[in-house]
């Protein structure tokens, strides 16, 4: 795991957008590979993207550092600068991820499902670590992921 100070230097509005993160690596290659992203049965479609994208963000936070999480969001909350770099990290994860989700759907009719999924999902992301970092950390963050995801699909039920 890079140390904290690595990190910020990848966050920092002087890095370059062309290297991936660790997120979107881990984010991406979950969601292609079938075998790694649906953990359940699911109706396939948009829901099947859906359960792609969620497990791929919960493998991802399975990865983090909380100490280390937590101490990126208070800098990120008190600097603009890392905020709008925040931004476009996920902006450019939610393409990332509706291009995988798109390749692992193989049809390019699924094109704004994926996109739709992707936006939600990065949403979802967006929400979750600002729900954990005010809660202080204190939930695991996968289970914060199941409970986001709940939320969204009891939205549309």
């Amino acid at each position: 795991m890079k140390p904290l100070s690595s990190r910020i230097a990848d966050e920092s509005p002087v890095a370059t957008t062309n290297t991936p993160s660790a997120v979107s690596q881990v984010v991406v290659k979950t969601a292609r590979n079938p075998s790694e992203s649906i953990r359940y049965t699911s109706t396939g479609g948009g829901e099947a993207m859906l359960a792609a994208a969620e497990n791929a963000i919960a493998e991802m936070v399975r990865q983090l550092d909380p100490r280390e999480a937590i101490a990126l969001a208070r800098l990120k909350r008190d600097n603009p600068a890392l905020q709008a770099r925040d931004q476009v990290k996920y902006e450019k994860l939610e393409r990332e991820l509706a291009d995988a989700l798109l390749k692992r759907a193989g049809h390019k009719a699924d094109r704004m499902k994926a996109r739709l999924v992707a936006m939600i999902a990065t949403g979802a992301m967006r929400v979750g670590a600002d729900l954990w970092a005010a809660d202080g950390a204190r939930e695991k963050p996968e289970l914060l992921v199941k409970r986001i995801f709940a939320a969204i699909r009891a939205i549309f039920e």
